[in-house]
């Protein structure tokens, strides 16, 4: 989905935002991941409490929060055809949200119909690692990696 250069404010569902038609890049200035199991489960929890909430089965709409993007050109990119989003704020939310569709779709085994449209579209320009074990969780890879074996053991 492309969103053009401008100051506007575009509601994302999760399809949208994991669509194999865009592409989220956390650049360097970006600090590193550093959420823990406390902020995690709140989002968790939220979620959870928001699709129990009348309101979101009126409406099946809940806000998870902002992401602030910059559109960067795609010339010579490896990703063609998508459009891709330089992240300026949200990138804990967004990477926690990418690391729950893939627990979703590996460890709770959600049939694939309901997840087949959720794509891993998040990388890093500086560390290959954080994208390699991201993309290693998505695609339901291993690795001989002690930090990344530990990934695998978090108590979602």
């Amino acid at each position: 989905m492309y969103m053009p250069l401008s100051n506007d404010l575009a509601l994302l569902t999760i399809e949208q935002l994991f669509s194999a038609n865009s592409h989220y890049v956390i650049p360097i200035y970006q600090r590193n991941y550093a959420w823990g199991a406390q902020e995690i489960e709140q989002l968790i929890r939220d979620i959870a409490d928001a699709a129990e909430a009348p309101e979101y089965r009126k409406e099946g709409k809940y806000f998870l929060g902002s992401l602030v993007v910059y559109v960067r050109d795609n010339t010579g990119s490896a990703h063609h055809g998508a459009a891709i989003y330089e992240t300026i704020d949200g990138q804990q939310r967004h990477t926690t949200l990418s690391i729950l569709v893939a627990y979703l779709k590996k460890v709770a085994h959600y049939s694939a119909r309901d997840l087949t449209s959720l794509h891993l579209n998040l990388d890093f320009d500086s560390r290959p690692k954080s994208a390699r074990t991201l993309h290693n969780l998505f695609q339901q890879s291993h690795s001989n990696d002690p930090e990344e074996s530990s990934m695998r053991r978090l108590p979602l």
